[in-house]
């Protein structure tokens, strides 16, 4: 049996062994992938609740922004040499 897999493996050409190997690279490859996949998986609950908060704070910086921008255009059409 090993001398038939060996006549086998010798006759086998160049090309279709290097498609072999690279194949097996690249299995190898999508397994570290997928488990670095995982990995990063484990904090998009972090994620989610940093980007719940940014919300938030947005939603108390825009009223103050609209009130500032009010604030320099009054200023603006008074003194027009500050602006």
């Amino acid at each position: 049996m090993y001398r038939q897999l060996n006549e086998e493996i010798n006759q086998t050409p160049l090309a279709v062994k290097i498609l072999i190997g690279l194949a097996c690279v690249s299995t190898l490859l999508q397994i570290i992938m997928f488990g670095a996949f995982l990995i990063s998986f484990g904090d998009l609950g972090t994620l989610v609740n940093d980007g719940s908060k940014t919300l938030v704070d947005l939603q108390e910086l825009i009223p103050d922004v609209k009130h500032s921008l009010q604030l320099i255009q009054n200023i603006c059409t008074k003194h027009k040499d500050f602006c």
